[in-house]
């Protein structure tokens, strides 16, 4: 059937919303004039309308279809539509539960909310019949759960006038039942005693009885059994209520297989990605005992390689065809997703201003097919595991380019290679000068432990300073440290962090340590001398219930120019700074620690700083050979896009070995909002918590950061 016309009604009523508005509904939906249509699209419409009408506050919605189809095939689709009362959720009411704690549990989980400020951003405030069943269903599964067996819950909307809705949650919890007595019944293979230590925290007599907890502890009997070989073990349960002490005694009934081996590991699936790369993340070993948590770990890592779209690793149930009834062949289904992008991105901060420029990356890149791509086809280039990625970025202030690479199973090893050559010039420090620098880094780490890493890396940098001819002598000294900075060194790093990019629990530790040669050229007296780098990197993530996560960050980082090497003889793009939005809030960026005097007639120090704080320019600091950044910050999400965060960050530079120079704290709130392109955008405002020698001189009250990509 063609659709040959849609007519809204009821005739002369008020519809409330435009005839635009409900139509650009049924378009979404695919249904367009001089088009085929079907009931599937017209239901699809319905539920877009009745969408339409909920973000301006209407419910009880009512929509009713009718078709005329005539003898040329072609149908009018009539659509009445009764809008209902309209109103917003003004307040939330929970009935019928004493217990404060438990009522706060049942807010914070149900969807519907009441109308706030951020409402625009997240949807909420609405009157949603829908999302009220939803709810209905969430608070009945919680109580269930938490023992209340027999409770019922009943939600009512209740007119307060002017579009204002009151949402009543009536709750009759009814009687709690807790867990009794649990036994088993089939283990054989293991004592009684160790397997209910699999479940000892789980079986507490005065436990609230649980449907899902019970289930969890099926599980996790059947994951014991099945991590020691025995995989096709079968775990039942079966429950007795006791009605006169309110528990309920629970048997597992435990049907033990034999221990199996593993057999062959069958890939399906990677049209692309060679078969090596996806073993390479795979657990299992054919021959050894076939281990679930292995399987469960290496369907885990090969979804966390971001290739593909669906990741299936299973047992075969039939004996291995090959190797006889002990072995079970591993099937490892994978379906392929594009791993490459490009993307132009933008965006301004109090650091930088505004920036833009394009990133290019290939999670998959395969660099032997750079030989054969030009007669055997594009997609050759991918399929090996590699990571490939150019970048370049132009801002006010610094502009840079690079290109990357790395393997992380390098020669079908653990061992993970890879190298990235930068070129960038940045004026982000002072406006009397620019650094420009070229550099090349080869690094290799290889895994010590689940979360444990080693790592060398060797690196060649070579920088130079352009100083503008109306900048204070003592910057212009700066032209003396031009020249080539060698050299390389190991690191250990430990990470289990549950995020890579917002980790909400876990440990970041890195031990970094350098050895170089900086070659000092493009001055009266060239001359080399060794230098020591030496880093400790650490972050701690703590979760403070579901939504709020405390955020510890420390860094110490201390360069050591030994021989004839001074501190003021260390390259600027070497030194460390601190300050602005990703180091220390509510300071300048890059202007804590020392700084060059205001003009010639200021005495400075041996390093250039002027000797009295008072006396430099905010605009000029020095860096420095010596780093300490503390951070807390606590981070809470009011929504899905939007955090706030308090925190409390302190740092110093110093021009002295080890030594930690006047250090700065500071304290502040901000917004953090992340829309899921680019960088998230970050508006705070910081104070530091001391005003002498100076520091308020440096100070950005207000610090902003915005990036996104398109």
């Amino acid at each position: 059937t063609v659709l040959a016309k849609i007519v809204l009604g009821p005739p002369n009523a008020d519809l409330k919303l435009s005839n635009k508005k409900i139509l650009a509904a049924c378009t979404e939906a695919e249904l367009s004039i001089n088009q085929p249509y079907d009931s599937e699209m017209i239901a699809s419409a319905v539920a877009n309308i009745k969408e339409a009408y909920i973000r301006f506050g209407y419910y009880d919605i009512r929509v009713v279809t009718k078709e005329q189809v005539n003898d040329l095939n072609q149908g009018t689709l009539y659509l009445d539509i009764y809008p209902g009362p309209k109103g917003f959720v003004h307040e939330v009411e929970i009935k019928g539960i004493e217990d404060n704690p438990l009522r706060h549990r049942i807010l914070e989980m149900i969807q519907t909310r009441k109308l706030s400020m951020i409402s625009f951003l997240t949807g909420s405030g609405k009157v949603d019949r829908a999302l009220l069943e939803q709810d209905q269903l969430i608070i009945l599964h919680y109580l269930q759960n938490k023992g209340f067996l027999d409770a019922e819950v009943e939600i009512e909307v209740i007119d307060l006038g002017k579009n204002q809705r009151k949402v009543i949650i009536h709750v009759k919890l009814g009687d709690r039942y807790y867990f009794g007595n649990i036994r088993f019944e089939g283990n054989t293979y293991f004592e009684p005693d160790r397997v209910r230590e699999i479940i000892e925290q789980d079986i507490r007599n005065d436990k609230p009885y649980s449907q899902d907890e019970l289930m969890a502890m099926s599980k996790k009997l059947k994951e014991f059994y099945g991590d020691e070989g025995m995989i096709e073990t079968s775990v039942q349960y079966v429950y007795e209520y006791n009605f006169d002490t309110n528990r309920i005694d629970i048997l597992f009934i435990i049907n033990e297989s034999k221990v199996f081996k593993v057999g062959r590991i069958i890939v399906r699936g990677n049209n692309n990605t060679e078969t090596r790369i996806i073993l390479s993340q795979c657990e299992l070993v054919p021959g050894q005992v076939y281990r679930s948590s292995q399987l469960q770990y290496t369907q885990m890592r090969l979804q966390s390689m971001n290739y593909f779209k669906t990741v299936d690793v299973v047992a075969v149930k039939e004996p291995s065809k090959t190797l006889g009834d002990e072995y079970r062949d591993v099937i490892i289904d994978v379906q392929e997703k594009g791993t490459g992008s490009a993307r132009l991105f933008f965006g301004f901060s109090s650091t930088e201003s505004v920036y833009g420029g394009l990133d290019i990356s290939e999670n998959n890149f395969n660099h032997k097919g750079l030989l054969t791509w030009w007669h055997q086809g594009i997609s050759k280039v991918r399929g090996g595991g590699e990571l490939l990625g150019l970048k370049a970025q132009i801002g006010a202030k610094e502009q840079s380019y690079s290109i990357n690479w790395t393997d992380p199973n390098y020669n079908d090893s653990n061992w993970r290679l890879g190298f990235d050559v930068t070129y960038g010039t940045s004026s982000v420090q002072s406006n009397d000068y620019n650094v420009d620098s070229v550099a090349f880094q080869l690094f290799a780490g290889y895994p010590l432990a689940r979360y444990a890493s080693a790592g060398l890396k060797g690196r060649v940098r070579d920088s130079f300073t352009r100083v503008k001819s109306s900048a204070p002598p003592a910057v212009q000294e700066l032209k003396g440290n031009n020249g080539v900075v060698a050299g390389g060194g190991p690191n250990l790093a430990f990470d289990s962090t549950d995020n890579a990019f917002r980790p909400h629990s876990g440990v970041r530790l890195i031990i970094d340590t350098e050895a170089d040669a900086v070659v000092r050229r493009h001055w009266e007296v060239p001359r080399t001398f060794p230098i020591i780098r030496l880093a400790s990197l650490n972050s701690i993530y703590f979760p403070l219930g579901r939504r709020a996560t405390l955020k510890i960050r420390g860094e110490y980082k201390v360069l050591l120019p030994l021989g004839r090497g001074q501190a003021v003889d260390v390259p600027a793009s070497e030194r460390f700074f601190l300050g602005g939005v990703d180091s220390v809030r509510g300071i300048k960026p890059g202007a804590l620690g020392p700084l060059f005097p205001l003009d010639a007639t200021v005495a400075t120090n041996p390093d250039g700083s002027a000797k009295d704080q008072l006396e430099g320019n905010p605009e000029n600091p020095t860096g420095g050979i010596t780093s300490l950044l503390l951070s807390a910050e606590v981070a809470v999400k009011v929504a899905k896009p939007i955090d706030l965060f308090a925190f409390v960050d302190g740092g110093s530079i110093s021009s002295q070995r080890w030594q930690i120079g006047q250090f700065v704290p500071t304290g502040g709130v901000g917004v953090r909002l992340d829309i899921g392109r680019g960088a998230p955008v970050t508006v705070g405002i910081g104070f530091p918590m001391r005003k002498d020698g100076g520091i308020n001189r440096i100070t950005e009250t207000v610090f902003f950061s915005m990036g996104t990509a398109f």
